[in-house]
């Protein structure tokens, strides 16, 4: 495309005979190391994605941007924002736990364990 000025040319008479829109996507051919200009079809549709890199040859994983976006989606599905009333239950769960494992270390075997309901 250099050779010819930096212009990809199309006649006129070519866009004016279209029945329907269509889009012109840019993808890029890593066994030949082209990049290729090809319209869609009557049903092709738009979806922009921002580049991260200016290496076309660099799959998307490797992105540093994406891979925090990724890990940072991840870890916050793992959040969970409890009430008061959960931590305190989970508190004194715990302390009961702890304190049959401290009457096992000693040896003891305490007479009543409360279960989970």
């Amino acid at each position: 495309m250099l050779k010819s000025g930096g212009e990809l040319r199309v006649k006129a008479s070519v866009y004016d005979s279209l029945d329907a829109g269509r889009l012109l996507c840019v993808d890029y051919d890593s066994r030949k190391g082209d990049i290729v200009l090809r319209a869609t079809s009557n049903f092709g549709r738009a979806i922009v994605v921002q580049p991260e890199s200016s290496a076309w040859v660099k799959p998307i994983d490797a992105a540093p941007l994406e891979r925090a976006r990724v890990t940072a989606e991840r870890e916050a599905a793992q959040v969970a924002v409890h009430t008061d009333e959960e931590l305190a239950e989970r508190e004194d769960e715990l302390a009961r736990r702890q304190a049959v494992a401290k009457l096992a270390r000693e040896g003891k075997s305490p007479m009543r364990l409360r279960t989970m309901k």
